[in-house]
């Protein structure tokens, strides 16, 4: 048994001392080269709605304007690869455009002259 433990000693010693000496064998490879950190393309954040656009998604997160103009998002799918942001539903116009066909009784607000029954 006490031969065992010499044994099992020196192995220790002797592996300690060889990883102590790997570094100055082994040749560590060089940088990679460093990345631009602007190369002129900007891609749109998710997390900024397009003009005009109430609700949007790059087909791994939905987000849409909440009822006080906070946006809201949901978490991203494990897995997903984010496409270009498309805008799902857009804001109503400002100024609604008169349609007379919509309003049955626009043909009697443009006669003229008192109305009389028969």
């Amino acid at each position: 048994m006490q031969h065992f433990r010499i044994v099992m000693l020196a192995l220790a010693v002797m592996l300690t001392a060889s990883l102590a000496h790997a570094e100055c064998m082994l040749p560590l490879p060089p940088d990679p080269p460093a990345r631009a950190q602007n190369d002129g393309s900007v891609e749109p954040s998710v997390h900024a709605p397009p003009p005009r656009c109430l609700q949007w998604s790059d087909r791994c997160v939905q987000c849409r304007k909440g009822d006080d103009g906070a946006v809201l998002c949901s978490n991203i799918g494990p897995a997903c690869q984010p496409d270009t942001v498309q805008c799902i539903q857009t804001a109503p116009d400002d100024e609604p455009k008169a349609d007379p066909k919509a309003d049955p009784d626009a043909d009697r607000k443009t006669e003229t002259g008192p109305r009389t029954s028969p």
